[in-house]
């Protein structure tokens, strides 16, 4: 077993969050996060994948998806 450490607290940890379901229930969209020891900074990145898990595909990196029902069928929540 590893040693917890205040770095394995921080930068060993990984984030999904904020599931959105497409509006025929086949696809999944979230968010990921996690710290970048190197970079000094968070990371967020959006994922695309079938419902059951499979075909999954990195998107954006930005935060808070949304699914839209028009064309690209993701939208983009702007931090207020």
């Amino acid at each position: 077993m590893a040693r917890l450490t205040p770095d394995a607290l921080v930068y060993g940890l990984h984030s999904a969050g904020d599931p959105q379901l497409s509006p025929d229930g086949t696809r999944v969209l979230y968010a990921s996060g996690a710290a970048d020891k190197d970079a000094d900074r968070g990371t967020s990145q959006i994922w695309l994948a079938d419902r059951d898990g499979s075909r999954l595909a990195l998107w954006l990196f930005v935060f808070a998806p949304r699914i839209s029902t028009g064309p690209p069928n993701v939208a983009e929540q702007q931090a207020k």
